[in-house]
């Protein structure tokens, strides 16, 4: 009696579940497959719905950057300069300007020959960049803190002696090497 109750019950759980278990149509599979995993990826949940999406990506974002030439001492070889050398030591003599604008905001920048590689970078950063100089490589790397056309940044100089500046800093670009610059006039 207990012991035909307790056999009925596990032969009503046989039929009813356990037998139907080795047919693969009693899993709920969910496969999802992506044309370009570089540009995009899909993960299927437990709850996902059957169905087929599509996503067009027009453009990827990416984040504005500027590498610096490599900076080279007086003897035209590979310098040896550290966060801590003055703008002296680079051959720039006076006073200077040059402006950072970061999207809609533009901040004027004033140096002279005791302004060292460390408060450039300060400044930088404070304009709203990142910034900072590999003395391995002895390059200024600046890059926007966010992707997207909207955080695109310029470093323009103001003055001759700015342009000096950013010349000995590695950081002045020609326009016709800009080609992004030069589609947009």
């Amino acid at each position: 009696t207990y012991v035909d109750e307790g056999n009925r019950r596990f032969a009503n759980l046989q039929s009813k579940y356990i037998s139907n278990m080795r047919f693969s149509s009693s899993y709920s599979k969910k496969t999802t497959k992506v044309s370009n995993s570089s540009a995009v990826s899909v993960i299927t949940g437990e709850n996902a719905v059957n169905g087929v999406q599509s996503l067009e990506i027009s453009q990827l974002a990416k984040t504005a950057y500027l590498t610096g030439a490599e900076l080279k001492n007086a003897s035209g070889e590979k310098a040896d300069y550290t966060a801590l050398t003055r703008l002296s030591d680079l051959g720039f003599t006076g006073e200077g300007a040059f402006s950072v604008k970061t999207g809609s905001k533009t901040v004027d920048i004033s140096v002279n020959e005791n302004t060292t590689i460390s408060d450039v970078l300060t400044k930088i950063k404070e304009a709203g960049l990142n910034a900072s100089f590999d003395a391995k490589n002895q390059r200024f790397f600046i890059s926007a803190k966010e992707s997207g056309e909207a955080n695109n940044f310029s470093v323009t100089a103001s003055d001759a002696g700015g342009m000096s500046v950013l010349s000995g800093l590695g950081l002045q670009v020609r326009l016709d090497k800009d080609t992004t610059t030069l589609d947009k006039y």
